[in-house]
């Protein structure tokens, strides 16, 4: 888990993985030097007990392998920063997963390309609802793919030089 895109981005292929059609990604950046993202779905959800499991890197629910390290890296991350990682979730409503990294400390992970894998995210799973939500110090941006495929028309979402703009978008912000 080299960067904090690849964190977004492993989260949500976890909310791809629970059947989620709704993802929320919200990125604030307001207060200076500490990033927060908030990822949102509406999937299958878990159970107190798997929660509570999932900063034990030998716990997983995936049978291709025995270890799940996504959020045993993500919670390090954070911890070593000063920052925190709070899990909420409930059978059959979805999950809550926030992170927040001081990124001034010195342990702080490489943001990576936040626009990018978001860009790739969003239309890459073309029938998956996305929201991205980027909160600025004195303004907001708001992307919804319901939104993007009704100015395309007929051109698909996943249209390459569809990610190429969403992509240029974002990394106005991020």
């Amino acid at each position: 888990m080299k960067d904090i895109a690849f964190h977004i981005s492993d989260i949500t292929e976890n909310s791809l993985g629970a059947g989620a059609t709704e993802i929320s990604i919200e990125i604030d950046l307001r207060t200076p030097n500490k990033l927060e993202v908030i990822i949102t779905d509406n999937g299958c959800g878990m159970t107190s007990e798997v929660v509570s499991s999932l900063s034990n890197p030998f716990y997983t629910t995936r049978t291709t392998r025995k270890v799940g390290l996504g959020i045993p890296f993500l919670i390090q991350s954070c911890e070593q920063t000063g920052g925190e990682v709070v899990i909420e979730s409930a059978v059959g409503k979805g999950t809550l997963v926030r992170f927040s990294i001081l990124t001034s400390h010195i342990d702080a992970p490489p943001k990576g390309d936040i626009a990018s894998a978001l860009a790739m995210l969003m239309t890459g799973n073309p029938s998956i609802e996305f929201s991205i939500n980027i909160h600025l110090q004195n303004e907001t941006f708001l992307l919804k793919s319901s939104e993007i495929k009704s100015e395309l028309g007929d051109i698909p979402i996943s249209f390459p030089q569809v990610t190429l703009f969403i992509e240029s978008q974002l990394k106005l912000f991020i």
